[in-house]
Parts: structure tokens; C-alpha cells; sequence
């Protein structure tokens, strides 16, 4: 039983101290400067906080997706790029034809920066969900007024 109380306290612990650093990283300045492969990570933990299951496509899937995730609507997989990318040199090809191919899920792009209109209706037109910043500020915003709900709640209760 000890053994069991330890494993689950040092669970605890590094789930605060992970929330701890994603509260951190969530300030879009911050995001603005991630690599692709940490902005990446970002938003896997950003999909976890936001209630979604992440999981890590596997092999076949890493060439049309970096995160999958699930939801009671089902299953997405997700293509991001940072701001360093400039989306209209990225060759959407093999993304779109996962996405007819797949037809039970859905296809989305994210980018922490903004999407050419004529990209981004091309994208609509082949069914494949554009999220920008906006996406990335309004999501961040929801945090913060979860985080503040339940600081406010807690008050209450003492």
C-alpha cells in the first residue's frame, strides 16, 4: 500500500509540475517563437487540456499528420506549422488525399501565424478545417477563464 501511495503522489506531483510549464508556455509571444517540433508538443498539450484524447500518429501516419486527436465526434488528424512556414510552398498533396481516402475523419491544418485566403478556401473546398491565431488566442483565453472559475471556486469553498 505504501509503495502504491508513493507511485501516486510522484504522479501527482509530475502532473503539476507539467501543468505548471504548459501555463508557462501558454502566452502566444512565447508561442510565436517555438520551433516546429516543440510547437508541435505545444499543441498535443493544448488538445489534453482542452479535454481531447492526443495520441502520437504512427508511422504510416506521420506522413500526412503530426497529432491525432479524439473527441465524442471522432477522430482528427491534425497537420500544424509555425510561423517559419510559409503555407503556400507546402505541397498539401498527400494530406488531401488521406483526407479522401479516410472519410470517417476529419482533416485540419493549425498554424500559429495566418493563412493566405486562397489557400484556405482551397482547403474548405477539399473538406480540410484551416485553424489560425485566432484559434490559438481563443483557446488560450478559455484556459485562462477556466483557470479563473476554479480560483474563484476555491475561495468559495474556504
Amino acid at each position: 500500500i505504501l509503495l502504491i501511495v508513493i507511485l501516486l503522489m510522484a504522479m501527482i506531483v509530475t502532473k503539476s509540475k507539467s501543468n505548471q510549464i504548459f501555463k508557462e508556455k501558454s502566452a502566444i509571444d512565447i508561442i510565436d517563437t517555438m520551433n516546429q517540433g516543440i510547437f508541435v508538443n505545444y499543441l498535443t498539450e493544448l488538445y489534453k487540456h482542452l479535454g481531447f484524447t492526443v495520441n502520437l500518429p504512427n508511422k504510416d501516419e506521420k506522413n500526412y499528420c503530426d497529432i491525432i486527436v479524439y473527441n465524442r465526434k471522432g477522430k482528427t488528424c491534425i497537420k500544424c506549422y509555425n510561423h517559419e512556414t510559409d503555407l503556400s510552398t507546402v505541397d498539401f498533396g498527400t494530406f488531401i488525399k488521406k483526407n479522401n481516402e479516410l472519410k470517417r475523419t476529419k482533416f485540419m491544418v493549425i498554424t500559429n501565424s495566418f493563412c493566405d485566403e486562397d489557400i484556405k478556401s482551397f482547403l474548405q473546398v477539399k473538406k480540410i478545417e484551416v485553424l489560425e491565431r485566432g484559434f490559438l488566442l481563443d483557446s488560450l483565453n478559455k484556459l485562462q477563464e477556466a483557470e479563473d472559475k476554479k480560483k474563484i471556486l476555491l475561495k468559495f469553498a474556504k
